[in-house]
């Protein structure tokens, strides 16, 4: 397809901290094709929230353009995440505000608020591109859907909401018994139908959002239809997922009694097998429409290659050039937490979620 008639889709998964890096990497090479003004909507989860939310906050709350986001915005975010903790900082707040023991998201937010500077409204930030965080209502088991036009889920919206960016952000990384659910009070907000054009009543005062993560961890559905239909959103026509979980569970003794260690653990199996079934039928698509990549984290290099159209040596030129199996291996294991990042860590992953993007269009020769 050629660059001037893309209209790109991104699915941005979650995954902490690396997640978000990794992420950057893509928008990196993103950014060298001339594509970032390509983009017409984000779907977020997670880490993925937290990248998007640093690129506006450091840059006026405007999305970039190729040569700022190179130049300015991703070196302040580098500074951001592998000097300002955000996740530690909030917990040790907890010892002198133990209000908010039950509402650790809330805190979270405004502790990104001084760290991070991220204090624009979901209204500051422009709607080209379209930005969607995604959380999960543990009321109502769907997801529930965050931007500057609208939030809600199923048949209950508010329309241009005045909402926080850092709030959306931290209900969308709230993951289940680390950080916990955002509360989020319905009768400060005027809900409507999906038209818009009636009011409707919302059946609970208080919704809890999780991590976006429990419902869709690529935050597929925003930008592509399933059950069937297996179609780009009208908005977009060409996708391009970035995920940066991982799909294969090790293999794990069970912690004998109650842990926090098997809830994980059962939320993990679950999650997984989901995303599987998505990422597969999203694949499929992508194969037969070239309309889109598929960008996973822990690919190896090698792999990549394998089948990619090119002369020997010039595979042999990229291999040498690419990190080594034992780096990937250390990148797609990195913690999935909000903590500091090592500058060592953040270089790492960084370059991987680059040469993923790289190498995978090259081999796909969608992009011209």
């Amino acid at each position: 397809m050629l660059k001037q008639n893309m209209k790109i889709g991104l699915a941005l998964s979650g995954g902490g901290m690396r997640a978000a890096i990794f992420h950057l990497g893509v928008l990196k090479w993103l950014a060298e094709q001339g594509l970032l003004k390509r983009i017409h909507h984000i779907s977020s989860v997670s880490g993925a929230s937290i990248a998007v939310g640093l690129i506006f906050a450091n840059n006026d709350n405007q999305w970039p353009s190729d040569v700022t986001f190179l130049s300015k915005v991703l070196p302040a975010m580098k500074r951001d995440i592998i000097t300002k903790d955000i996740q530690w900082t909030a917990l040790c707040r907890l010892i002198v505000s133990p209000y908010y023991w039950n509402k650790k998201a809330n805190l979270l937010a405004h502790v990104m608020e001084k760290r991070w500077k991220i204090t624009a409204c979901l209204q500051d930030i422009p709607t080209l591109p379209l930005w969607t965080i995604n959380t999960t209502a543990y009321e109502t088991g769907k997801d529930f859907r965050i931007s500057a036009k609208r939030m809600g889920s199923q048949y209950s919206f508010v329309q241009r909401p005045r909402f926080p960016l850092s709030h959306a952000i931290c209900a969308s990384a709230g993951f289940p018994v680390f950080i916990g659910p955002y509360t989020l009070k319905t009768k400060a907000y005027v809900w409507s139908d999906v038209t818009g054009s009636m009011i409707v009543r919302v059946r609970d005062e208080t919704l809890h959002l999780w991590d976006g993560g429990v419902y869709d961890n690529m935050g597929l559905d925003p930008l592509f239809s399933f059950q069937g239909q297996n179609k780009l959103c009208p908005d977009i026509n060409y996708l391009i997922v970035s995920n940066a979980s991982m799909d294969k569970l090790e293999h794990k003794m069970r912690t004998i009694g109650y842990s926090f260690s098997n809830l994980k653990r059962l939320l993990a199996i679950s999650m997984t097998q989901s995303q599987l079934l998505r990422k597969q039928e999203v694949i499929d698509f992508m194969e037969q429409n070239k309309q889109g990549l598929f960008l996973q984290i822990g690919s190896q290099s090698k792999d990549m290659l394998r089948h990619c159209d090119i002369s020997f040596a010039r595979k042999q030129e990229l291999l040498h050039a690419s990190l080594k199996e034992s780096d990937v291996l250390r990148v797609s294991s990195y913690k999935t937490t909000l903590e500091r990042v090592k500058k060592d860590d953040f270089e790492r992953i960084l370059r991987h979620g680059y040469e993923v993007a790289k190498l995978n269009s090259l081999c796909s020769g969608h992009i011209s």
